[in-house]
């Protein structure tokens, strides 16, 4: 019995057939598409205890009295083997990187699947599933009434002020979207230091100016009475190191700019927080905040700005 785990790859390697390699425990296959360009790898981990894995599909007792699905998802192997595949999958991405042209793989939203070979018995209280892929969501498109488009479109018009504030968020859009929560922070927090910051560039001198603006404290507040994913309200408050409450306004702002700091610096230290590309998921919560914030700092300003003005053309009439 084994553990499948397939991502998709994106790179200029040209491979001259599909690679299979063995190494211990692991089967690495290098799929490749008809010009030989490398774009999924798979491992195959064997399972030590096939005991301890559950796959399938399991069936939900009275699922309408419930409203619930006819079956739930099983997924469950022994302690740390998905852990153990995936280190070995960012351990790829980064060496093969160093020497070739790699540029993903992506392993953050594999398909995953168990092999069942011959003499491997399957729950039969459970259904079978042949995989499942990890991913995320993306923003759906956005229907745009024809008369707040043009007005937005004059508005841009007279915005310049707002350009450069205005690319940072969008680019911190992009990598929100794409998973990069580090560089959304990043962008994010720029949006926030260009507004609020006062042109200062010190830590302590950012916070105070951060402090110091009402509006930014009034979003804050807002943000903290709202209604927001529960995984990050519950990375803010383990980052902000508090419990059984929710952090005030001034930690909030003190988080931000510490967490600034810290992602600015690498010390290769395992023992010690660091933000990395292998860890944009630790740092959603803080980004969701800032791309909260940032968002309404960018809509009051540009409520300052008088939009240029235009009057509906009439059709003209028949004569």
């Amino acid at each position: 019995m084994k553990l499948s785990v397939k991502c998709d790859v994106e790179s200029d390697i040209i491979l001259t057939r599909r690679l299979e390699i063995k190494a211990e425990d692991l089967t690495l296959c290098f799929e490749v598409d008809k010009q030989g360009r490398w774009i999924l790898i798979e491992l195959r981990a064997e399972l030590a205890d096939p005991s301890q894995m559950k796959w399938g599909l399991q069936p939900v007792p009275d699922p309408k009295s419930w409203n619930k699905a006819p079956y739930t998802l099983v997924g469950e192997f022994e302690p740390g083997l998905y852990k153990s595949v995936i280190q070995k999958l960012q351990a790829l991405e980064s060496t093969l990187s160093v020497f070739f042209p790699v540029r993903r793989v992506n392993w953050r939203y594999p398909t995953i699947a168990v092999i069942f070979e011959d003499g491997d018995s399957e729950d039969p209280n459970i259904r079978d599933l042949q995989s499942i892929r990890f991913g995320r969501q993306k923003l759906g498109p956005i229907k745009a009434g024809e008369k707040p488009f043009v007005q937005i479109v004059g508005l841009a018009l007279k915005s310049q002020p707002l350009v450069i504030i205005g690319s940072f968020w969008r680019e911190g859009e992009n990598d929100w979207v794409s998973g990069k929560f580090i560089n959304a922070f990043f962008n994010f927090y720029f949006v926030l230091e260009g507004i609020y910051g006062h042109r200062n560039t010190k830590n302590g001198l950012v916070k105070k100016a951060f402090l110091a603006s009402e509006e930014l404290k009034t979003s804050i507040q807002a943000f903290l009475a709202g209604q927001h994913p529960m995984d990050s309200l519950t990375q803010l408050v383990k980052m902000v190191n508090v419990s059984n409450r929710l952090p005030t306004a001034e930690e909030l702002v003190g988080l931000l700019v510490s967490t600034r700091g810290t992602l600015h610096h690498f010390q290769n230290n395992p023992n010690r927080r660091q933000g990395s590309p292998l860890a944009h998921d630790e740092y959603q919560g803080i980004a969701y905040l800032a791309r909260s914030l940032a968002h309404k700092g960018i809509l009051a300003e540009a409520v300052r700005i008088g939009p240029v003005r235009y009057a509906e053309r009439k059709p003209p009439q028949n004569l």
